[in-house]
């Protein structure tokens, strides 16, 4: 396909071609004047690079400066190989006419300027050349991609930081925290930092399909029900479960009061702080559950046998634990 305009440019006179045998060669003998606008579409093998190597050197004969001409490819091997063409095409007119060899011997010494390159490093260049412009620092380097992931998980530092403390205000970012454990809320903006193209429209029809009364306190309360229910059908019961841990441990201590005021209607007024329930769920979870989010098999390192009243309540605490965490991981998830 071919999308032409009447638009003259100042051009030099072209010797006219041979007239065109068919109409395929008609068309390359069209899309090769660079008198006019042309669109070229053709499949794999066609000659397309043949046509675009011919269209770049009648440009350079037509009188048009290296610097004034644009030529992007997708690859660099794909940009190397065609300034190779257009040279060696320079090189074969100079030997065929006057006009030509003295076009040559004045882009010989010019070749540096023959610039044909990828989309990304003509953007590049843009950038470098009108930084201000587009809100960088003059003078900015290109991150390796060795350097990259270290870029992405202090950004992911940065921007969780600033989430804590906006959560304290902000009833939105809040309820975040209070639904979603920290490390996935990482991973997900992990995968949205890979996929930001697409990222604002997926996130929009998500929201759209969510509820729109939803709070920060009314999910802090949908989840602590979920958790007390949980707790409390261990078996033996939620107090043989307590009793039978490491008492007098401080880190157990914590966990036995975070507990207790997650089941305790009286303690219901601690529940409006998002930051406090995130944290007693997170220590519910190193409980429960290993590093890899795996029900655990053995009690954390922390708890010694010697910490325990009695084998018989470690075994049994163990065995609540093993029992309990597929429950409470479906609880927390939800």
């Amino acid at each position: 396909m071919w999308v032409t305009s009447n638009l003259q440019l100042p051009f030099d006179e072209i010797p006219s071609p041979p007239k065109p045998q068919d109409a395929d060669e008609l068309a390359r003998v069209f899309a090769v004047d660079p008198r006019r606008n042309v669109v070229l579409e053709a499949s794999a093998g066609t000659g397309k690079t043949r046509v675009l190597v011919e269209r770049y050197v009648n440009l350079l004969r037509s009188g048009v400066d290296p610097a004034n001409i644009l030529a992007i490819t997708f690859t660099r091997k794909a940009a190397a190989d065609m300034r190779q063409r257009i040279l060696a095409r320079l090189k074969e007119a100079a030997t065929q006419s006057d006009v030509d060899s003295a076009r040559w011997r004045d882009l010989r010494e010019r070749a540096g300027e023959i610039a044909i390159g990828t989309i990304d490093a003509f953007c590049l260049s843009l950038l470098r050349e009108f930084p201000l412009e587009a809100d960088l620092e003059p003078g900015f380097a290109m991150a390796d991609e060795t350097e990259t992931p270290r870029y992405v998980q202090q950004a992911l530092d940065n921007a969780l930081r600033i989430f804590r403390g906006a959560a304290r205000e902000q009833e939105a970012l809040a309820l975040v925290f209070a639904q979603i454990p920290e490390n996935r809320i990482r991973q997900g903006l992990e995968a949205l930092l890979n996929r930001r193209l697409v990222a604002p429209q997926a996130l929009a029809r998500f929201l759209e399909r969510g509820p729109r009364d939803l709070t920060a306190a009314a999910a802090v309360r949908v989840g602590i029900a979920r958790l007390k229910l949980s707790l409390e059908a261990v078996e033996g019961g939620l107090d043989a479960f307590l009793a039978s841990g490491p008492g007098g441990h401080r880190r157990y201590e914590i966990l036995r009061q975070d507990v207790l005021c997650m089941v305790d209607d009286r303690a219901r007024v601690e529940l409006s702080d998002a930051g406090w329930v995130r944290a007693g769920v997170h220590r519910v979870r190193q409980h429960f559950f290993n590093k890899d989010g795996k029900p655990r098999k053995q009690l954390t390192p922390h708890y010694l046998k010697s910490h325990f009243t009695s084998d018989h309540d470690y075994r049994h605490h163990l065995a609540c634990v093993s029992s309990l965490a597929p429950r409470l991981d479906e609880d927390i998830r939800a």
